[in-house]
């Protein structure tokens, strides 16, 4: 099943803002999007909250929004390479401290994906950073409460988007991937397994066209060989085992959570991939945060205090 988000009503606050001229709104509007999946009470819920946040002008009311109606009391909130924030409170200090240095945060929904009480809210992100407007695209997994709050939630999104243009020196970890060239392909029963064994071939079988952060689409075998190998080339050990699937009627999405080790972190980070594979089109989407894989904790810290 497949319903624009206008017509489930999800953007109606956004759309008045519009109407009004609200300056949290960029002045050209992005895709609306669609939703897949069968929205429950609980997850409409979620998705009105979570786009009325996304289009607000940063406010003590923003952070009250985000943190009392989001989150539950008990959530946990994670990131790539962080360690898991516990509780509403600790989730109010952190939207504080991140929306504080980055007041312009604004977030429209692209395409959300529902299956039961897990939603995977992809958004168009924009912030702007010393002047300069920066847009990227993020998947926000969350598993909600009856009450429509957030019981576990997870953000996936590439932070490398916010610090390229402060850092000069910071490595573009996929520059130069294109299409060509070709590699034996072979296919394996255990998805997980081929991640922890770095099995780029194994991964690629049965694919269709490939788009991650930083590439793509990549159509050829040759094309999509060369991403994962740089990719693996950063992750020297990855350990993960599946998180939450997601399927409707248009796609499957499967989320991959554990600990990536690189050659600037040699004590396991906390790490995750979200892969969807779209049943109609055969494509193959990646979204992860290639920030952990070429920075180590001290360049991160360096990073943050640039903006």
């Amino acid at each position: 099943m497949r319903t624009t988000l206008k017509s489930l009503g999800v953007l109606a606050g956004t759309v008045a803002m519009l109407l009004a001229g609200a300056t949290s709104v960029p002045a050209k509007p992005v895709v609306v999007g669609v939703v897949e999946g069968e929205v429950s009470a609980n997850a409409q819920a979620f998705i009105d909250r979570q786009t009325r946040f996304g289009a607000m002008p940063t406010s003590p009311e923003r952070i009250s929004l985000y943190a009392d109606e989001i989150f539950d009391e008990h959530a946990t909130l994670w990131e790539a390479a962080g360690t898991v924030i516990k509780g509403k409170e600790a989730i109010r200090t952190a939207i504080t401290g991140t929306l504080g240095k980055l007041p312009s945060f604004r977030m429209f929904p692209t395409r959300v994906a529902v299956d039961g009480n897990v939603v995977l809210y992809g958004a168009h992100n924009e912030v702007e950073i010393h002047g300069t407007t920066v847009s990227y695209p993020a998947i926000y997994r969350v598993v909600l409460g009856d009450d429509g709050k957030v019981i576990q939630g997870r953000r996936y999104y590439d932070r490398f988007t916010w610090f390229r243009g402060l850092d000069p020196t910071l490595e573009n970890l996929f520059e130069g991937v294109r299409d060509g060239g070709s590699a034996p392909v072979r296919g394996t029963a255990d998805r997980a397994a081929a991640w922890n064994n770095r099995d780029a071939a194994a991964l690629i079988a049965g694919t269709g066209p490939l788009t991650g952060p930083g590439a793509g689409p990549l159509h050829t075998t040759g094309g999509k060989t060369a991403y994962l190998t740089r990719f693996f080339a950063k992750a020297e050990s990855l350990q993960v085992r599946p998180g939450q699937t997601v399927r409707t009627a248009e796609a499957t999405y499967q989320e991959w959570y554990g600990t990536v080790i690189t050659a600037e972190r040699q004590i396991p980070a906390s790490f995750g991939i979200i892969e969807r594979f779209d049943n109609r089109r055969r494509s193959w989407e990646l979204t992860f945060d290639t920030l952990p894989l070429i920075a180590g904790p001290q360049k991160v810290e360096e990073l943050y205090a640039l903006l």
